[in-house]
């Protein structure tokens, strides 16, 4: 996940520094994206989108998301927790909803770089007794982690809350050899650069 984040804000230092080049951004915009998800996992995201001529989309994204495991000991008092992360890449079409052109949807797909943590075995200790304080009885896992690609399946509806800001709603699957996960998502949305011709 630091990767990821170091990752767009590269991208956008990248952005600004080419703010100057009127001409390429007279047709084209640039916002960002943070959003919360849950479904299969829950956490967070954090995404930047380019729009050309309002008509087509590229975004990268960064996620990441915890699930209680599927496999945890039924007697154990500690929860043990999955951990998920991905880097996406999705192309898509932008449609308006209305004359104004304040609602659009934005019909997304494309790949995934998922990374998954997860225990695939426990062991049992049984309290003892020490020196320093008795240890109390524990469940112990060994983990293992996991990576693949998942292609993503992401539409959503956007509402344009006025030139900068706007809240999007939207399904997200992701469709791996691991599993296939399933999300809702609301996100929040920043404009960096505004197309010119808006």
């Amino acid at each position: 996940m630091k990767k990821s984040i170091i990752l767009i804000t590269f991208i956008c230092s990248f952005t600004h520094s080419n703010i100057a080049n009127a001409q390429f951004w007279e047709n084209n915009s640039i916002y960002l994206g943070l959003g919360w998800k849950h479904g299969t996992y829950k956490g967070l995201s954090w995404d930047i989108n380019y729009i050309q001529m309002q008509n087509y989309s590229l975004q990268l994204r960064a996620t990441g998301g915890f699930r209680d495991a599927a496999n945890s000991p039924l007697d154990s008092k500690r929860v043990f927790i999955e951990n998920f992360n991905a880097i996406e890449f999705q192309i898509g079409r932008v449609y308006p909803l209305n004359k104004t052109k304040t609602i659009t949807t934005n019909l997304k797909i494309g790949l995934a770089h998922n990374s998954f943590k997860y225990p695939i075995s426990y062991e049992w200790h049984p309290a003892s007794m020490g020196f320093f304080g008795d240890t109390p009885s524990r469940y112990t896992a060994e983990w293992k982690r996991e990576k693949n690609i998942g292609y993503i399946i992401n539409p959503n509806i956007q509402f344009h809350l006025g030139k900068r800001l706007g809240i999007s709603i939207a399904p997200h699957i992701n469709i791996n050899s691991y599993h296939t996960a399933y999300e809702g998502q609301i996100r929040l949305t920043f404009m960096m650069i505004e197309n010119s011709t808006n």
